[in-house]
């Protein structure tokens, strides 16, 4: 089939109309939503890590993130936009990367990318560390 374009000189027109008659999916909306939307399609939520270096030096903090959860209610991207501690940061990178909810969808029923703001709370309390999800961290 190649060959037989190659002797049409208007062949990269051809293949754009091919491309063009080929229907685009519709691209979904994102939605921020707040934490309370968030935790009510949480389906698997497993908790950062207390790196083990900074407990052990004593460290405290906080971690604020945002993510974006795809349509089939995966964690597609993670963004740490403020860490306490870069260990910290990169615990909670990593576990929001495997959280999963039921996908977000509008009333209409409409898939939607929905985006949401985390704020994690490092402490030591009684010698043991303690890694929390602030209840109202607000929409990113």
């Amino acid at each position: 089939m190649i060959s037989i374009l190659k002797r049409f000189s208007c062949w990269p027109l051809l293949l754009a109309l091919v491309a063009a008659s080929v229907p685009a999916q519709p691209v979904p909306m994102t939605v921020r939503i707040g934490s309370g939307v968030l935790r009510g399609n949480a389906i698997e939520t497993p908790m950062p890590e207390y790196p083990q270096k900074s407990f052990r030096a004593g460290r405290k903090g906080t971690v604020i993130a945002t993510i974006l959860v795809e349509t089939d209610g995966s964690v597609s991207a993670v963004d740490v936009l403020e860490a306490s501690d870069a260990l910290m940061g990169s615990s909670v990178e990593a576990q929001l990367k495997r959280w999963r909810f039921k996908p977000f969808t509008t009333s209409t029923n409409e898939p939607i990318l929905a985006t949401s703001r985390l704020v994690f709370n490092f402490t030591i309390r009684n010698r043991k560390p303690i890694v929390n999800l602030l209840r109202r961290p607000g929409v990113a």
